[in-house]
């Protein structure tokens, strides 16, 4: 028996799901297009959200939704994914800083020299 070559084109959706959510995270960590990277993730969060809201019945569940900031730990729909929706906004627009690959292309040794104004 020869053993099966994977690629995830040809593996099931479930397969293919991960990649750009990991793909977002490893970019957002390096620093690399990280603007881009944090709108991708904050879509991959809005799906997140709706689909436990209304694909598996949490709407329905109060105690799973939870309330806006109410203190308590076990709602954790509402203000879990305010608070990684808040953290994406900060990252979209401040973007990722000096330490980062992104300001290192920038500010970098390689980046080239602005011509002062005449």
């Amino acid at each position: 028996m020869t053993p099966r070559s994977w690629d995830c084109s040809t593996g099931p959706s479930w397969w293919r799901a991960p990649w750009p959510n990991s793909s977002c995270q490893l970019l957002i960590i390096l620093g690399l297009l990280t603007r881009l990277a944090a709108l991708g993730m904050m879509g991959f969060v809005a799906v997140q959200s709706l689909t436990d809201l209304y694909g598996h019945g949490g709407i329905a569940h109060a105690k799973t939704l939870g309330a806006w900031f109410d203190r308590l730990p076990d709602g954790v729909i509402l203000d879990q994914r305010a608070f990684w929706m808040l953290a994406l906004i900060t990252l979209v627009i401040k973007g990722a800083g000096p330490v980062s690959v992104d300001g290192w292309l920038r500010n970098g040794p390689l980046a080239r020299p602005v011509s002062p104004p005449q």
